[in-house]
């Protein structure tokens, strides 16, 4: 069993539709698809909703773009008049309804909350329908499935779900074995499902890894294929450094701590619904689809204690709680928690010391952090001050802590980058270790990085010859 994931940068343009249909022909086995919006379209839809709220109250020239889009495309993936001629009508249904929603965005404050997720899924919706088309006009038996119909059940937060596993396995594996079984492909909606009270939930931008993961979960599918525009995870962002190589394989570890310190080739949370489970991930660029990708296995398989890759994130503030003894007073931490909870701001990570806290947040919530951490101020706590002048750069690889020296390599490789390091957080995850630099430094110090450890420099060939030696020995 094969769970295929399409995203939104696999459906650029109406051709894109069929080169799909085909990837997903080649495989004979027992197969369901996932899909993503087409390119763009959700971004569309976020300014219909922006424009339906705002003085003019008018989204219809944004959704006629819409409409536009879908019918180029629809034209390219039905294979004659009359199955086109269908396929508009279900998509025009779907245009008719995200345009009714938006012109009860301004009547319904109170509601806008439920109606924005149900207008924001239409993306994936059509795509569902155009490649269930696509797929039918060259002989491959498929049906457009919707997550609500297949029983992809959340928690209540509609913006940023969570799948509840335990009571979506059995439903979705029900539901999606008994289309599977008769020779028909399931192509599903990804990005969002329902909570338990039938509200629309999204599961986040670039969701659909999610949610593909958690149909993979249910079927017990042996592999993950997740398209992307990309070849895969890299030993560093070409970008920054033009020499950087594809990897060819990573743990489950590895790659989520990829996606969380910035690498953005999958979403974080893709990884958590296969936990403990036999299923491996492979990452295949649509572009190239006869060639290898990355693939992600569930356990480390070789390679241990040698750095994978270098990543970074310039999306990034420190906000620093100081005073005498803040960090040995009991009780400081959990009000600080408690605080940001209730605000709804993430805490990538806390690094303490006897006299400062260090928050970890992301650059757009830190101004909201500290109007809201001012009630904790008196006491232990002199002062809260805030950095936003920083970038968080993340070495990463299996068994890197325990590997003598390694540490010290990375840190002279900066050293020689004149960079100079503001925090290190080194055991919080026994795959990567990081640390905080000046934004302006940030480019350097990985560019250094990769050159010594990554590209064949001195500390690479010393770390490749021991891992020569230690394969060796095993043999």
């Amino acid at each position: 069993m094969q769970v295929m994931k399409f995203g939104g940068g696999c459906l650029k343009r109406p051709a894109d539709v069929m080169r799909i249909a085909r990837i997903v022909s080649r495989n004979p086995g027992p197969q369901a698809v996932v899909v993503s919006a087409v390119h763009g379209v959700t971004d569309r839809l976020e300014r219909a909703v922006e424009s339906a709220l705002g003085e003019d109250g008018k989204a219809d020239p944004i959704l006629d773009g819409f409409a536009e889009i879908h019918h180029a495309f629809a034209r390219a993936a039905a294979p004659d008049r009359t199955s086109e001629s269908e396929l508009l009508r279900r998509l025009d249904r779907g245009i008719r309804s995200v345009r009714n929603l938006c012109r009860r965005l301004p009547q319904a404050p109170d509601g806008a909350a439920q109606l924005v997720p149900r207008i924001l899924s239409h993306g994936e919706r059509s795509s569902a329908h155009l490649l269930s088309a696509a797929l039918n006009g060259i002989g491959r038996r498929a049906r457009a499935m919707e997550s609500e119909e297949i029983g992809l059940l959340t928690d209540q937060n509609l913006f940023n779900a969570t799948v509840q596993l335990k009571r979506s396995e059995e439903p979705l594996r029900r539901c999606l074995e008994a289309v599977i079984s008769r020779g028909v492909i399931p192509v599903i909606t990804g990005f969002y499902g329902h909570t338990e009270d039938g509200k629309i939930s999204l599961l986040g931008r670039n969701g659909t890894d999610y949610s593909a993961a958690v149909i993979a979960r249910a079927l017990g599918a042996d592999t993950l294929v997740l398209w992307k525009d990309v070849r895969g995870f890299m030993s560093a962002d070409p970008a920054l450094v033009p020499e950087a190589r594809l990897l060819r394989r990573l743990t489950f570890r590895e790659a989520a701590e990829l996606s969380y310190f910035g690498a953005h080739v999958i979403h974080p949370r893709t990884l958590e619904p296969l936990a403990g489970r036999s299923t491996s991930i492979t990452i295949r660029s649509v572009h190239r689809p006869r060639y290898g990708g990355t693939r992600i296995w569930p356990a480390a398989n070789g390679d241990i204690g040698l750095i994978k890759s270098v990543t970074y994130n310039r999306d990034i503030c420190v906000l620093r709680v100081r005073g005498p003894g803040v960090g040995y007073q009991p009780g400081v931490i959990s009000r600080i928690g408690r605080v940001l909870v209730r605000e709804g701001i993430n805490i990538y990570s806390i690094l303490t010391a006897q006299t400062c806290i260090n928050l970890l947040l992301h650059a757009r919530d830190g101004d909201h952090a500290l109007r809201a951490l001012r009630v904790v101020r008196g006491g232990a706590v002199d002062g809260v001050d805030l950095r936003t002048d920083l970038a968080l750069i993340a070495v990463v690889g299996e068994g890197i802590l325990e590997r003598q020296g390694l540490a010290a390599a990375v840190f002279t490789a900066v050293s020689r980058a004149k960079v100079n390091v503001e925090m290190i957080s080194t055991g919080a995850s026994p795959v990567a270790s990081y640390f905080i630099v000046r934004r302006d430094d940030m480019i350097g110090a990985v560019q250094a990085i990769h050159q010594d450890l990554l590209s064949g420099g001195p500390c690479q060939e010393r770390t490749s010859r021991e891992s020569w030696r230690i394969r060796n020995a095993a043999t």
